[in-house]
């Protein structure tokens, strides 16, 4: 398999990027950047895309990996 959250700095990427945007999303910052946060029903969807889109690449990329002669 391929091993998750080896990579310390991607991992340091993805945790700022998600923690501006809930600090803009869930603040009165939210005003400024004339944004609203998004409901349960948003965030179920969004979880779901990912997910679905995460393990679509995860098959697709295996499936390369298959056909690539050792």
């Amino acid at each position: 398999g391929v091993p998750l959250f080896i990579n310390k700095w991607v991992n340091l990427a993805i945790l700022t990027s998600l923690s501006l945007q809930l600090l803009v999303l869930y603040t009165p910052a939210s005003k400024f950047f004339g944004v609203v946060p998004p409901g349960l029903k948003e965030w179920g969807v969004m979880l779901g895309f990912t997910a679905v889109s995460w393990y679509s690449g995860v098959w697709i990329a295996k499936g390369i990996i298959r056909k690539i002669p050792a």
